[in-house]
């Protein structure tokens, strides 16, 4: 019997990697399969049902096919997840950052439940993400060399002035 190239349903994996990529904006076959065993014939089937979109991207230098969430991919994972609040706003511009905001959900995967974006906090100067370690709500900072110290020092006054510890997470 031949493959089917539909998406007749939404398999846990799934559920999981769009659940990431509404929460860092993009994913890489090669992110998903490491850190899921996400099964990477599967992006073809998510993309012909428009449920992401298949980009070039420039990730450390080099360029790379990663894949971002539709509209209507948004929308489902908003419907089967409702802890997906706000969708992270990134930008194919900012790859690279945002592939550094995927390693760190991978990274501290384990408290995955309680992240929240930067689109879900109030303010200037705001993290990329908020999750809860052993109760205490700690920053996540992705900083990439177009950061300037100013701009370090400001995320770090606005942790510091919500209680909040301060991961910082650097990209080359």
């Amino acid at each position: 019997m031949a493959k089917s190239k539909t998406v007749k349903g939404l398999t846990a994996k799934d559920k999981e990697l769009m659940t990431q990529m509404a929460r860092t904006h993009i994913t890489t076959a090669e992110l998903a399969k490491r850190h899921l065993g996400y099964n990477t014939d599967r992006f073809k089937q998510m993309c012909v049902a428009r449920l992401m979109t298949k980009e070039t991207l420039n990730i450390n230098g080099k360029y790379t096919t990663g894949y971002v969430l539709t509209q209507k991919g948004i929308d489902l994972i908003r419907s089967v997840n409702p802890s997906i609040n706000r969708i992270y706003g990134g930008s194919k511009t900012y790859a690279n950052h945002d592939y550094g905001l995927a390693e760190l959900y991978y990274k501290f995967y384990d408290y995955r439940n309680s992240w929240r974006t930067e689109s879900d906090l109030e303010g200037n100067n705001r993290p990329d993400a908020i999750i809860i370690i052993d109760g205490v709500e700690t920053a996540l900072e992705c900083v990439t060399s177009n950061y300037k110290e100013a701009d370090i020092i400001a995320k770090e006054l606005h942790c510091q002035s919500k209680g909040w510890e301060l991961i910082k997470y650097a990209i080359k």
